[in-house]
Protein backbone atom coordinates (compact mmCIF):
# COMPACT_ATOMS: atom_id res chain seq x y z
CA UNK A 1 0.00 0.00 0.00
CA UNK A 2 3.40 1.99 0.55
CA UNK A 3 3.83 2.35 -3.27
CA UNK A 4 0.46 2.62 -4.22
CA UNK A 5 0.35 5.92 -1.92
CA UNK A 6 3.36 7.55 -3.20
CA UNK A 7 2.61 7.02 -6.74
CA UNK A 8 2.60 10.40 -7.33
CA UNK A 9 -1.35 10.70 -8.18
CA UNK A 10 -1.37 7.56 -9.54
CA UNK A 11 -2.63 5.57 -6.38
CA UNK A 12 -6.28 5.87 -7.04
CA UNK A 13 -6.06 4.56 -11.08
CA UNK A 14 -3.71 2.05 -9.82
CA UNK A 15 -6.23 1.34 -6.78
CA UNK A 16 -9.37 1.41 -8.92
CA UNK A 17 -7.79 -1.12 -11.70
CA UNK A 18 -6.93 -3.84 -8.72
CA UNK A 19 -10.08 -3.31 -7.56
CA UNK A 20 -11.52 -3.64 -10.86
CA UNK A 21 -9.41 -7.14 -11.35
CA UNK A 22 -9.85 -8.51 -8.01
CA UNK A 23 -14.11 -8.24 -8.55
CA UNK A 24 -13.81 -10.08 -11.58
CA UNK A 25 -11.35 -12.67 -10.61
CA UNK A 26 -8.55 -11.80 -12.62
CA UNK A 27 -5.57 -11.03 -11.10
CA UNK A 28 -2.79 -13.91 -12.64
CA UNK A 29 -0.07 -12.41 -14.81
CA UNK A 30 -1.45 -15.34 -17.14
CA UNK A 31 -4.99 -13.48 -17.30
CA UNK A 32 -3.11 -9.70 -18.25
CA UNK A 33 -1.53 -12.00 -21.02
CA UNK A 34 -4.61 -13.68 -22.21
CA UNK A 35 -6.28 -10.27 -22.33
CA UNK A 36 -4.15 -9.01 -24.56
CA UNK A 37 -4.00 -12.18 -26.51
CA UNK A 38 -8.05 -10.97 -27.43
CA UNK A 39 -7.08 -7.58 -27.59
CA UNK A 40 -4.49 -8.05 -30.40
CA UNK A 41 -3.97 -11.59 -31.30
CA UNK A 42 -1.71 -11.18 -34.48
CA UNK A 43 0.31 -8.63 -32.78
CA UNK A 44 3.96 -10.13 -32.37
CA UNK A 45 4.49 -11.05 -28.27
CA UNK A 46 7.52 -12.60 -28.50
CA UNK A 47 10.89 -12.45 -30.88
CA UNK A 48 13.47 -15.10 -29.78
CA UNK A 49 16.57 -16.52 -31.41
CA UNK A 50 15.02 -15.40 -35.07
CA UNK A 51 11.61 -17.21 -33.96
CA UNK A 52 8.29 -14.68 -33.55
CA UNK A 53 5.35 -15.79 -31.92
CA UNK A 54 1.94 -13.38 -32.18
CA UNK A 55 -0.10 -13.36 -28.88
CA UNK A 56 -2.15 -16.08 -29.89
CA UNK A 57 0.15 -18.46 -30.97
CA UNK A 58 2.13 -18.01 -28.13
CA UNK A 59 -1.56 -18.40 -25.75
CA UNK A 60 -2.45 -21.44 -27.75
CA UNK A 61 1.27 -22.99 -26.62
CA UNK A 62 0.49 -21.86 -23.62
CA UNK A 63 -3.09 -23.99 -23.41
CA UNK A 64 -1.22 -27.29 -24.74
CA UNK A 65 1.73 -26.92 -21.96
CA UNK A 66 -1.02 -26.16 -19.38
CA UNK A 67 -2.89 -29.23 -20.37
CA UNK A 68 0.20 -31.57 -20.49
CA UNK A 69 1.44 -29.82 -16.98
CA UNK A 70 -2.55 -31.16 -15.27
CA UNK A 71 -2.61 -34.55 -17.64
CA UNK A 72 1.07 -35.85 -17.33
CA UNK A 73 2.74 -34.64 -14.44
CA UNK A 74 -0.87 -34.45 -12.09
CA UNK A 75 -0.20 -30.33 -11.38
CA UNK A 76 -3.15 -29.17 -9.50
CA UNK A 77 -4.37 -25.48 -8.04
CA UNK A 78 -1.97 -24.58 -4.87
CA UNK A 79 0.58 -27.17 -5.56
CA UNK A 80 3.94 -25.91 -5.19
CA UNK A 81 5.69 -26.39 -8.10
CA UNK A 82 9.97 -25.44 -8.30
CA UNK A 83 10.65 -23.48 -11.51
CA UNK A 84 13.72 -24.18 -12.54
CA UNK A 85 15.52 -22.97 -16.36
CA UNK A 86 16.68 -20.50 -18.65
CA UNK A 87 16.01 -18.31 -20.68
CA UNK A 88 13.89 -19.33 -23.28
CA UNK A 89 10.08 -19.32 -24.83
CA UNK A 90 9.74 -22.29 -22.94
CA UNK A 91 10.39 -21.50 -19.47
CA UNK A 92 7.87 -18.43 -20.24
CA UNK A 93 5.05 -20.88 -21.69
CA UNK A 94 5.55 -23.39 -17.90
CA UNK A 95 5.59 -19.83 -16.21
CA UNK A 96 2.18 -18.95 -17.75
CA UNK A 97 0.49 -22.18 -17.80
CA UNK A 98 1.42 -23.27 -14.30
CA UNK A 99 0.14 -19.48 -13.09
CA UNK A 100 -3.44 -19.94 -15.41
CA UNK A 101 -3.13 -23.63 -13.36
CA UNK A 102 -2.81 -21.89 -10.09
CA UNK A 103 -0.18 -23.95 -9.09
CA UNK A 104 1.70 -21.75 -6.69
CA UNK A 105 5.19 -21.23 -8.61
CA UNK A 106 8.72 -21.66 -6.56
CA UNK A 107 11.56 -19.85 -8.45
CA UNK A 108 14.96 -21.54 -8.31
CA UNK A 109 18.00 -19.47 -9.59
CA UNK A 110 18.76 -22.18 -12.97
CA UNK A 111 22.40 -22.12 -11.99
CA UNK A 112 21.75 -24.27 -8.50
CA UNK A 113 22.46 -27.70 -9.35
CA UNK A 114 23.09 -31.12 -6.99
CA UNK A 115 22.45 -30.51 -2.92
CA UNK A 116 21.75 -26.54 -3.49
CA UNK A 117 18.48 -27.37 -5.79
CA UNK A 118 17.53 -30.21 -4.18
CA UNK A 119 17.83 -27.82 -0.91
CA UNK A 120 15.44 -25.58 -2.83
CA UNK A 121 12.95 -27.66 -3.47
CA UNK A 122 12.47 -29.28 -0.30
CA UNK A 123 12.20 -26.52 1.28
CA UNK A 124 9.19 -25.38 -0.32
CA UNK A 125 8.08 -28.51 -0.32
CA UNK A 126 7.78 -27.89 -4.16
CA UNK A 127 7.18 -30.87 -6.64
CA UNK A 128 9.91 -31.13 -8.67
CA UNK A 129 9.33 -29.56 -11.88
CA UNK A 130 11.34 -28.20 -15.10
Amino acid sequence: MHDLQNARGRSQDATDFLTKCANRKRVLIYHFFEDQAELQPNHPFLIFEGKTWTYQEFHESIIRVGNWLMTELAIKVGEVVALNGGNSPEYLMIWLALDAIGAVISYVNWNLTGASLVHCAKVGHAKIGC
